[in-house]
């Protein structure tokens, strides 16, 4: 059983604009800790190689030593890497609100609303027995917010729920400002458009 990490309360500001949170998505603990186990045996297996190289034990390995030493680094360097990387990547989490998504990067809060998404795509790569599976939003403005499997939790779950919402969200058509600051210019508007019509 994994135990989930807690999730952060969302500021007010953003709770305002976009409405209490309906879904929540947490960092992916399962690859966390799995790629933790590998840095921890790729700094034991290069520590191993390190010191039967140099007959620690009165034992020693058939390679020469500066074999071993060239497969112990490396070894310990990626481990350490890894290791590191697991601790210094921030936990991140996805909040799905009536009125858009909610996001964290590290302690840097972000939030769209659904109306700034244009579509919702499908970025997996597959390259013979490798998937990365990823999906992202992209906005009107041209940027994207991605979302990769290896740090979601639940993934399958959170793109099922992008993808319903954005093909289901109604987007109001927007009022010219002119129209908007004249009174009765939305009748006289609509009675030209009758106009034309005739």
């Amino acid at each position: 059983m994994w135990v989930r990490p807690r999730a952060p309360t969302v500021p007010p500001e953003l709770t305002s604009r976009f409405g209490e949170p309906e879904l929540v998505f947490g960092p992916n603990v399962r690859f966390r800790i799995g790629a933790a186990a590998c840095g921890f045996i790729f700094v034991v297996v290069g520590a191993f190689f390190y010191l039967m190289g140099w007959g620690a034990g009165g034992a020693q390995l058939p390679l020469a030593n500066w074999v071993s030493g060239k497969l112990a680094i490396p070894l310990v360097v990626l481990g350490v890497v890894i290791l590191l990387g697991m601790r210094l990547v921030p936990l991140n989490w996805v909040f799905v609100c009536p009125g858009g998504v909610i996001r964290t990067r590290g302690t840097a809060w972000d939030g769209i609303g659904w109306t700034e998404v244009e579509r919702f795509e499908d970025a997996t790569l597959v390259d013979k027995s490798i998937a990365i599976r990823k999906c992202r939003l992209v906005l009107s403005n041209g940027s994207e917010w991605g979302f990769l499997a290896d740090y979601v939790a639940e993934y399958p779950q959170l793109a099922t729920t992008l993808s319903r919402r954005v093909s289901e969200r109604v987007v109001l058509p927007a009022r010219s400002p002119a129209i908007a600051t004249q009174p009765g210019a939305a009748v006289d508007a609509a009675s030209d458009v009758g106009s034309l019509d005739s």
